[in-house]
């Protein structure tokens, strides 16, 4: 958890833990945060399916399950409750890994580019001696 207030204000933040790390709630009480409501993650992520129902559709598209034919036939409502939660869930990380490729792709590029113009200065340099002169030189 990261900085979640500015200016003296209060803030939100969500932290997520395993039942081994229950201890670590005592360690917020001892700092005075108080209310802390337990949340359970196949219930969020199912709440966030609920919201986000576009990307709970191609979570489920793209998941190749055999859920997406009773879809097709029952309706989504009848997927509620069952594992809507983790189709949304894989299609924020598909979205997110396309993002990552992207970015990467994107910083190779800029790389490259970077490197023939560097490559292009040098070459291009002024006070760059001849390769004539380097012979005389040695």
């Amino acid at each position: 958890v990261g900085r979640v207030a500015r200016a003296g204000k209060a803030g939100h933040s969500l932290l997520f833990l395993l039942p081994s790390e229950k201890g670590y709630l005592d360690v917020l009480s001892a700092k005075g945060i108080s209310k802390v409501e337990p949340l359970s993650l196949s219930t969020t992520l199912n709440k966030a399916a609920s919201f986000c129902s576009d990307w709970t559709n191609a979570g489920l598209k793209n998941g190749g399950n055999k859920e997406l034919d009773k879809k097709r036939t029952f309706g989504m409502d009848n997927l509620r409750g069952s594992r809507l939660g983790e189709y949304f869930a894989s299609e924020v990380q598909r979205r997110m890994e396309d993002c990552i490729v992207q970015d990467n792709i994107a910083a190779q590029q800029k790389w490259k580019e970077e490197k023939k113009a560097n490559k292009k200065r040098r070459r291009d340099a002024p006070n760059r001696p001849k390769e004539g002169e380097l012979m005389e030189l040695a």
